[in-house]
């Protein structure tokens, strides 16, 4: 991150739970009253407390609000997160959503919901150098997998690939999944060996009956558009029904996967239930490595998402599955 947005999220992360709690809500679109209807109902002076939390919260924002006037407070530390601090937006739209927008009040960003629709496909390998391009722009150069070896994994197979287009066509987001044999998962999940020193050889190819053991699966890449809620979200959608999808072909009961940002540690935390089991500081590459137990989880991962977390099951329904000859696995 910036040092901007760590001098917002620094801020955010000091605020008293209440007042988190209105300013997340006014990020995601609530208006006062809903606020006041939501948190504060109790209270015969609800207005009055949203309106105090307000202010307080203006004042916590002072340095980032000096060159606003009063009337447009509200709008300028709206635009301040959505424009410097994109990743805990996404974070807030994912915890709470947004609410529904009666169709004459004012929407200073518009009701996403009906702009945006995706469709899950296929990776060729001469998209590879795309998505490559695509996660330079959110991964350092420790984190940053070279063309050449995504080419090798695509190559050994090609279902670990998925992106994901919006209806013009354009790729918004792509994810990467991996399957280590269990002659290199032990040293992997250790840290002894870095990602970007596995191998394809050291995969399963979509060719090979995994052993009993090998009933895990590793998240390397996941990239949504920057700043785009919908897309952050619809991208996590397409990775869990697309796990869902392999878990019919392959037994997958726990998922591993390494945070190379503040806000991946806290979606794998926060949404996917991973736990840590491997601290970074006993790792090479000095980030934590995080397990998840699907078996704790009582239905398919895409629906504890849409059951569990207001925004996907808000925007579950912008993205497209019915195209599964564009991107089913096939093993």
């Amino acid at each position: 991150m910036t040092n901007l947005q760590d001098d917002i999220t620094a801020v955010y992360e000091r605020l008293p739970n209440l007042r988190r709690d209105v300013l997340d809500r006014i990020l995601v679109g609530y208006s006062v009253k809903q606020i006041a209807h939501e948190l504060f109902h109790d209270r015969k002076d609800s207005i009055a407390c949203v309106t105090a939390h307000l202010k307080e919260i203006y004042r916590n924002y002072k340095e980032f609000l000096k060159d606003a006037d009063p009337e447009s407070k509200r709008s300028h530390l709206i635009i301040l997160f959505y424009n410097q601090a994109p990743s805990l937006v996404a974070k807030i739209y994912i915890s709470i959503g947004s609410p529904l927008y009666s169709a004459r009040q004012p929407k200073l960003f518009g009701d996403l919901s009906g702009e945006y629709r995706y469709e899950l496909h296929k990776v060729t390998r001469e998209e590879i150098p795309i998505l490559q391009a695509m996660g330079r722009k959110y991964f350092n150069a420790q984190d940053h997998l070279s063309t050449k070896l995504l080419e090798s994994w695509h190559t050994r197979d090609p279902n670990s690939f998925r992106k994901m287009l919006n209806k013009n066509g354009r790729i918004v987001g792509f994810f990467i999944i991996l399957f280590p044999n269990l002659n290199i998962f032990s040293s992997f999940s250790r840290g002894s060996t870095l990602e970007r020193e596995l191998k394809a050889s050291s995969i399963i190819s979509w060719k090979e009956r995994p052993q009993e053991q090998e009933d895990y699966l590793y998240i390397s890449v996941i990239v949504g558009e920057n700043g785009g809620m919908v897309t952050n979200t619809c991208i996590l959608l397409c990775l869990a029904n697309y796990i869902d999808c392999i878990r019919e072909s392959r037994k997958v009961n726990r998922l591993y996967a390494t945070a190379a940002t503040d806000a991946g540690r806290d979606l794998m935390r926060d949404n996917f239930r991973f736990r840590l089991y491997t601290p970074a500081a006993e790792r090479r590459d000095d980030e934590d490595f995080f397990e998840a137990d699907l078996t704790e989880i009582e239905t398919t991962l895409f629906d504890h998402l849409i059951k569990t977390f207001p925004a996907f099951n808000r925007y579950s329904s912008n993205v497209d599955f019915s195209n599964e000859q564009q991107w089913k696995a096939v093993y």
